[in-house]
């Protein structure tokens, strides 16, 4: 990045100008989704069910081997040295992102990282509106991976993605960085969606 003149070339890696937003998880996350895509799978959340109890129904916790993964429609596993391994019960968006898939016993994914539904849809592959029967497609490698959404939401955040890839070519034509601090609101307004994943304050 230095050589391009995207970064001053005198720069460090610890620069603190460089990691203004290396806290930022969900951020952090949607970058590596980027990069990885289309390795990504999908979780399936199992049904719930209900324990009758003195005030009500209260519903029951679920274990993590309850909880599938699909890559293209196959059945793959978190390998169990992974760090997910027994956190997939925990997640909050149904997208993870994996490095490499061996085939031992099982398909197994290893080095699995979970995603922001609004990075997957911002830095994953090309989002399909669906203006007649709702919901969204994310494009992966030929096949689709659907959402239930609004189709407002996919076409806002069609337009918020060309405007950051219009914002991305003139700052490497330029030789410039995007910067935060000088009130750009297309970058503003991609971090306040990444950073509480969509929701409102």
């Amino acid at each position: 990045l230095a050589g391009i003149g995207f970064v001053p070339i005198d720069s460090k890696p610890t620069d603190p100008s460089l990691n203004v937003h290396s806290a930022n998880e969900n951020l952090v996350k949607s970058v590596v989704c980027g990069g990885l895509w289309p390795r990504v799978a999908l979780v399936s959340t199992p049904k719930q069910f209900f324990d009758k109890v003195q005030a009500g129904t209260v519903e029951r916790e679920r274990e993590a081997k309850e909880y599938k993964l699909f890559e293209k429609g196959e059945r793959v596993f978190i390998h169990p040295q992974s760090v997910m391994f027994d956190g997939l019960g925990s997640h909050k968006s149904p997208f993870f992102v994996y490095f490499s898939k061996n085939m031992t016993s099982k398909v197994f994914l290893r080095d699995v990282t979970e995603v922001p539904m609004y990075g997957a849809l911002l830095f994953g592959g090309k989002v399909t509106v669906n203006h007649i029967a709702g919901g969204l497609t994310i494009s992966s490698d030929g096949d689709g991976i659907k959402l239930k959404a609004w189709p407002r939401i996919g076409v806002l955040v069609n337009q918020l993605r060309r405007l950051l890839d219009a914002q991305l070519a003139r700052s490497l034509d330029d030789a410039t960085i995007c910067g935060v601090s000088d009130g750009n609101l297309v970058i503003d307004a991609m971090l306040s969606l990444l950073d509480r994943d969509g929701l409102s304050m």
